[in-house]
């Protein structure tokens, strides 16, 4: 999926559940003969989806839980009615890596009768999931109504996005103690939990351990020294490394290289993925000083033309060695070694080109970072040094709530003619895989899957859904009905009939004695990405409300749709944007007290 130009912050997630008679197939966490999920706090989401049935309102993680105890964790699922039983169904909570994810057991909550108590397994680390989701049948009402597939955004979530950051633990600081001597003490300090009990494969060196030759530090002057050989074990999201009597107060940087740690492990990942139940780190830089000895320093990188990076240092550079030159993904993969360096257009540019790689012409915004080894470049003075070990962000990952590393359902446009739907991706996809993996809900909980054959084009999966089509009021992917170009799985998703290209519907009229809530909004583009600010007296006017992209000349066409979060940010993204110029529309909004108000962005952006 599309990314975004880069700052540090949370990370993020999205929804896995089975869809009936597809769970074999596609090896996805098997929730009890699921269908479809209804409703995901993601790209395109429309308004909640009620049926005759219990559905799902909110996931929120408890903020008691940690990763030292031995009960497990906890989240709270609740239901918009109260719940009679637990059911079969299941409840599932992912992060942003679509192929990893937990499985919980539950049990009804004693001081809700609408919520249900969720456990999951002692140091999960389950505050970097960002979605959460039930099955089918996962609870039941008082009148024997038995919920649907449903998903949510988890509340409580630790997830933000950061620029140049993966999906796997990101090294963000490192400190030197040489208060013992000889015995001087680097810490290491990443952005989420490490795993206490490492696991390597087969062949790999120092199993369950993780390897003090794996971190390092580089002088102004110098290449990277890493430490001696042996074991180091990790505390919370650090690692203490011994270096002996080495300089390492006098480094200007330190390293790690490619698997030094890894995350806490999922539950499972999916069946034939190949993929350990952990994800293991790239290659890692912090900068402690500026001073580099005179050694040019990567600044800035931005992508440039087919399988190639426009790499910008802190002074003038030539041509070095391309194999020091690397790209990473988003899920934190070596992704690929440059090939070649050519001439950036400037004396303190140059541009990498990288080879014929799936990663990279298939999917180049994956990459979220580039790391320039040392002497990937040398200086224009003499005596010509090398660059120094430094690293520069690419774009930000979109970790956040709904949206997945691979294909995100965006909206759905129906043809009642031909009673055929479109789903509409937010990036290129494959050829699809059955129709029954795509499916319309009705009202009152009954729903019907895609038959026939799938048309793929662009950015979209066109099937027939039969008659009725007008009657449906929600449309929802199963796991893996779509594959991006570079071969990642669609997640399970929904959205609601009213995120359709369609009229905005006008406010509704203030209630006596409601608060009215002025609302006003900003709006700005970067590339694909449409965002902006809500600004409201009320926190309730910032969250959760239905921003929809529009173009001039075109006022009841929808080009885009998303829901802001608690801050007020929202984000809309529109690849390929037609000539034009482009303002937001945030719909009204009303609550039992307050009525906020609909609203036009002050700003509007012209696409040449």
């Amino acid at each position: 999926m599309p990314h975004t130009p880069s700052t540090r912050g949370p990370r993020t997630a999205a929804l896995v559940l089975a869809v009936a008679g597809t769970a074999a197939a596609i090896g996805v966490p098997t929730l009890a003969g699921a269908a479809q999920p209804r409703h995901v706090g993601g790209p395109g989401t429309g308004a909640s989806i009620t049926t005759a049935g219990p559905d799902l309102r909110t996931i929120t993680l408890d903020p008691a839980n940690s990763l030292e105890d031995t009960i497990g964790e906890r989240a709270r699922y609740c239901f918009d009615q109260p719940i009679a039983k637990i059911g079969t169904g299941g409840f599932v909570l992912q992060s942003y890596d679509v192929r990893r994810y937990w499985q919980g057991t539950a049990t009804q909550a004693t001081d809700n009768a609408a919520c249900a108590v969720v456990s999951f397994p002692a140091g999960s680390d389950i505050g970097q999931a960002t979605i959460g989701g039930v099955g089918p049948g996962a609870v039941t009402d008082l009148a024997n109504k038995p919920s649907l597939v449903a998903s949510e955004p988890v509340i409580g979530s630790a997830a933000k996005p950061a620029g140049g950051a993966t999906t796997a633990p990101d090294l963000i600081d490192a400190t030197a103690d040489i208060s013992a001597g000889n015995a001087k003490i680097v810490t290491y300090t990443f952005d989420e939990s490490l795993n206490p009990a490492p696991s390597r494969g087969a062949g790999e060196a120092a199993q369950t351990a993780y390897q003090a030759s794996d971190f390092g530090y580089v002088l102004q002057d110098g290449d990277p020294v890493y430490a001696a050989a042996g074991k180091v074990t990790a505390t919370g999201n650090q690692v203490k490394v011994n270096f002996g009597a080495a300089p390492v107060e006098s480094a200007a940087r330190f390293v790690t290289k490619q698997n030094a740690v890894e995350d806490r492990p999922a539950s499972a990942v999916q069946p034939g993925s190949g993929l350990p139940l952990v994800t293991r780190s790239a290659p890692g830089v912090v900068a402690k000083s500026a001073q580099t000895g005179g050694r040019p320093s990567l600044v800035a990188a931005a992508p440039d033309v087919a399988n190639s990076f426009k790499l910008t240092f802190s002074g003038p550079v030539t041509g070095g060695s391309a194999a020091q030159i690397r790209a990473i993904a988003d899920d934190g993969t070596l992704s690929a070694v440059a090939s070649s360096i050519g001439t950036g257009g400037s004396e303190n540019a140059i541009i990498a080109t990288f080879p014929d790689s799936d990663a990279l012409t298939k999917d180049p915004g994956s990459i979220v970072r580039i790391v320039a080894g040392a002497g990937a470049v040398t200086t224009t003075t003499d005596p010509k040094a090398g660059s120094i070990y430094s690293q520069a962000p690419v774009s930000t990952p979109n970790n956040t709530p709904g949206y997945t590393n691979g294909p995100d359902l965006l909206n759905v446009a129906v043809d009642a003619a031909t009673q055929r739907a479109t789903f509409n991706y937010d990036e290129p996809v494959a050829a699809s895989t059955p129709p029954s993996r795509f499916t319309a809900f009705r009202s009152d909980g009954t729903d019907a899957q895609g038959t026939g054959t799938t048309t793929s084009s662009g950015n979209s999966i066109t099937v027939t859904l039969g008659a009725g089509i007008a009657d449906f009021v929600a449309f929802g992917q199963g796991y893996g009905a779509v594959n991006d170009v570079a071969g990642r799985p669609s997640p399970n998703q929904s959205v609601s009939k009213d995120v359709e290209a369609a009229p905005t519907p006008p406010a509704p009229a203030p209630s006596a004695g409601k608060t009215k809530v002025k609302t006003s909004l900003s709006l700005r583009r970067s590339g694909s990405r449409f965002s902006g600010t809500i600004s409201a007296a009320q926190k309730t006017c910032k969250y959760n409300r239905t921003m929809v992209l529009r173009k001039k000349g075109k006022s009841t066409t929808r080009y885009g749709t998303a829901r802001s979060l608690s801050t007020g940010r929202y984000g809309i993204t529109k690849r390929n944007a037609s000539k034009g110029t482009y303002y937001v529309f945030v719909l009204a909004k009303s609550t039992k007290t307050i009525s906020c108000s609909s609203a036009t962005s002050k700003q509007s952006v012209r696409v040449r």
